[in-house]
């Protein structure tokens, strides 16, 4: 539907507007090897039907769950999920690449945050807060 799309680019505005230097970058076509030089990934992630990942972010996933641990220790990420609630496996998406990041050795810098449906007002705090973090880290997402 194009929600997550949408929202993480108004995530990058919003950062930007905020001080803090970032770049919108969507998981279709993303190789994983890049991760490697990034410092601050933030996540917005939708899911899509009974927890699979939506399509553009399908291929991205699939490798990033079977990759051996890529020891992304400089790395710090932030989920915010997004999903309906109506569904047994509500913002999995969000979830297993929250669990991924992890996984992955990288570190979290703040708890994920799932947003039912069209949830918007737990956006505007989730943005402010990663906003504010990232200007007192001085990192660039």
């Amino acid at each position: 539907m194009g929600a997550a799309k949408e929202m993480a680019g108004r995530a990058a505005d919003d950062l930007v507007a905020a001080g803090v230097e970032a770049v919108e970058a969507d998981f279709d076509g993303y190789a994983l090897e890049n991760l490697r030089e990034e410092s601050v990934v933030l996540i917005v992630a939708s899911t899509w039907g009974e927890g699979e990942p939506p399509d553009n972010s399908e291929e991205f996933y699939l490798a990033f769950s079977k990759a051996a641990p890529m020891g992304l220790r400089d790395l710090k990420f932030a989920v915010l999920a997004l999903g309906d609630s109506s569904y047994e496996h509500f913002c999995k998406h969000g979830r297993d690449l929250d669990e991924e990041f992890e996984r992955h050795g990288a570190e979290r810098i703040r708890a994920r945050v799932d947003c039912d449906c069209d949830e918007q007002q737990r956006y505007p705090v989730w943005i402010a807060e990663m906003a504010e973090l990232l200007k007192e880290q001085s990192v660039p997402v």
